[in-house]
């Protein structure tokens, strides 16, 4: 039986994709907003916003995974569990009137769920537009940024609460595709992290205020350096491109970039809490070995 031959791809009898060359791929013109390589179905689904058109040509593997010729896990925050998990990756299945051979020209609405490996129960709507292969996700259920947010819960107790809905803000407006919006909250919450430290220990070290806000952010941080998470010390680059997002980047740069920021954000986040933590059991060890150590005098 011979091979078959449609658009971008040349489908074998088994089904086996072969790529053409690049300049064979249809153009899009329609004038909208750009469109992005797809990376992995992992990414697409859990950090792409709403409505970012993708390009699956080339990405022969993620969309098998993506109509269910393939089998995968991706690894991602779990709302119901609240916390890190594993999921199966349930795509959608390609109906018997519609051949698999067709599905470079494909134009539909389609289905992905994931489902968390602790919680069958626990699972993750994607409701998707598949248009010659420009893919986008319509609709999600829970949304990104009920994900995101249930995510960031952990740190609130490192966080005053004007940050904590900030950091809420940051992640909703880039779930919804405002970039340049979610760099300014993010910056806010860098920035009082900063100066909750300096208020922290100004008293004991004998600062002033009025010297401290003469310094430029990177000195700040310099000053600080003693008292503050060494990823935020040793990366202290993360305000400057926080700040040429606001004044200079356009929505999709700063959409490109803000999950490695948040991330960076979260994680100095983390190590803050692990800090605290680690100083309150020292605390309550040093305050336990203190009344042991006066019981046993006192006999």
């Amino acid at each position: 039986m011979s091979s078959v031959m449609v658009g971008f791809f040349i489908f074998a009898p088994q089904s086996k994709l072969v790529m053409k060359s690049e300049e064979e791929r249809s153009v899009d013109s329609d004038g909208s907003d750009a469109i992005k390589p797809f990376t992995t179905v992992e990414e697409f689904l859990f950090q792409e916003p709403l409505y970012q058109r993708l390009d699956l040509a080339g990405c022969i593997e993620e969309i098998e995974v993506l109509y269910r010729r393939q089998q995968r896990t991706a690894d991602g925050h779990c709302p119901f569990c609240c916390r890190q998990s594993t999921f199966a990756v349930s795509g959608q299945g390609v109906p018997g009137g519609d051949p698999w051979n067709n599905i470079q020209s494909r134009k539909s609405f389609d289905t992905v769920s994931l489902i968390c490996a602790r919680d069958r129960e626990h699972a993750l709507y994607y409701f998707v537009r598949i248009d010659d292969l420009i893919i986008q996700k319509v609709g999600q259920l829970p949304s990104l940024a009920d994900i995101a947010n249930d995510e960031s819960k952990t740190f609130r107790n490192v966080l005053e609460r004007s940050d904590s809905r900030e950091l809420h803000m940051a992640i909703g407006l880039a779930a919804h595709g405002v970039g340049i919006g979610s760099f300014v909250y993010l910056r806010r919450i860098f920035e009082r992290l900063i100066l909750k430290r300096f208020t922290a220990h100004k008293d004991a070290m004998g600062w002033q205020d009025a010297e401290f806000v003469k310094l430029r952010m990177a000195e700040k941080i310099t000053f600080l350096s003693s008292f503050l998470p060494a990823f935020m010390v040793k990366n202290a680059i993360i305000y400057n491109i926080l700040s040429k997002g606001v004044h200079e980047l356009n929505e999709s740069e700063c959409l490109k970039y803000f999950e490695i920021l948040k991330q960076s954000i979260v994680w100095i986040l983390q190590q803050d809490q692990e800090a605290k933590a680690e100083a309150e059991k020292i605390a309550a060890y040093t305050k336990a070995i203190t009344q042991i150590s006066g019981s046993i005098s006192s006999v």
